[in-house]
């Protein structure tokens, strides 16, 4: 009985260090690599991990035209409209002794639909409202998200938006395939940049020579910077520097108009009508008041101080579009222009130009 038992033992005991020898030197010579996903959706991270256990460098080649040298990387493939989407990976390792081993396996990853493309008409804008054209060229899409970048979105699959204010809105798209239970994102930069072109001056009237020093006060609604100003001073002279000085040698009334220009190309011009009154033309120094506009920016009532009578006020628009006209006068000083719009205005009194906001 003891020997039949004795010899039972061995038997498994040489079973038991059998397998421990078989599993030991699997672990010591494992030669292969796995991935956490081989179906990744379009632009989906994939983990790889190297099994090679005496190894000591590492070369991937992920079958799309990239690499890496790292022992476990980690890679997006991008689906490819109208090609094969399943990709050979293979890793080259050196070992510990120099000797190199190759792993390959074929069409191992496997990349799915959708892919999410679209283009967008006009990028640029130089003006409010902006409207965009926007049409998806998505792959084996089955719904749309569309993110405009100011807070507003659209389910449409080619919807139409407007801009109303300036700025740069990165626009997304998101599409997702019902078969595969993907989604893919994509984006394109908006940028509507409204140049508002306004000046001052210290000096509008007085005898010849007069001599005048322009001040650039425009303004741009969006993420742009004014890059050109061209002057034109009314008398057959131009300049363009950004605040330059000009002297009128003839007596006369002169229009100036100054235009902008930002760095993506967007322009506008301003022309202040009769805005440099100059020698025999009647004027008296002493009766042109510098007067003052309260409060700015305005909701309801603008008042306007330093009348010493009646006088004729003008309002224009941004584009120099006249709004209104009135009288006013020392005991009359308010002005009613809760029918403007919001933004910024124009008020012109004799030969003097105030600019003022409408809340």
């Amino acid at each position: 009985m003891f020997h039949l038992f004795h010899a039972a033992l061995k038997r498994k005991l040489k079973i038991s260090l059998f397998s421990t020898f078989i599993c030991a030197s699997f672990i010591a010579y494992s030669q292969d690599f796995i991935a956490d996903i081989t179906t990744p959706c379009n632009e989906q991270e994939v983990n790889f991990t190297s099994l090679v256990t005496d190894a000591v460098a590492w070369n991937w080649d992920f079958g799309d035209g990239t690499t890496s040298t790292l022992e476990n990387p980690t890679h997006s493939y991008t689906y490819n409209f109208g090609f094969i989407n399943d990709f050979t990976v293979s890793l080259t390792v050196t070992k510990s002794d120099n000797s190199q081993e190759i792993i390959t396996k074929t069409d191992y990853i496997s990349v799915l639909a959708p892919r999410a493309d679209f283009n967008s008409s006009p990028l640029v804008g130089c003006s409010t409202p902006h409207v965009v054209i926007f049409n998806d060229n998505s792959f084996l899409a089955d719904s749309w998200f569309w993110d405009f970048g100011d807070g507003s979105t659209s389910t449409l699959q080619n919807p139409v938006y407007s801009y109303l204010f300036g700025g740069n809105y990165v626009v997304s798209l998101t599409v997702f395939d019902n078969n595969t239970g993907c989604g893919s994102t994509t984006t394109q930069l908006i940028q509507v940049t409204v140049p508002f072109p306004s000046y001052t001056s210290d000096v509008q009237s007085g005898q010849v020579p007069l001599t005048t020093n322009f001040t650039d006060t425009s303004l741009v609604s969006g993420l742009q910077s004014i890059t050109d100003w061209s002057w034109d001073f009314g008398d057959g002279n131009t300049s363009t520097a950004q605040n330059p000085t000009h002297t009128y040698i003839n007596s006369g009334s002169y229009d100036v108009n100054l235009t902008i220009t930002l760095e993506n190309g967007c322009t506008d011009n301003i022309t202040m009508i009769d805005y440099i009154l100059v020698g025999t033309l009647g004027i008296d120094q002493n009766e042109v008041s510098i007067f003052k506009i309260y409060p700015n920016p305005v909701g309801k009532m603008l008042y306007i101080d330093k009348l010493n009578k009646i006088e004729n006020i003008s309002i224009y628009s941004i584009s120099g579009q006249e709004l209104l006209t009135t009288k006013v006068s020392q005991s009359n000083n308010s002005i009613d222009v809760s029918s403007l719009s919001s933004g910024l205005h124009f008020l012109k009194f004799k030969n003097q130009t105030l600019k003022f906001i409408k809340k």
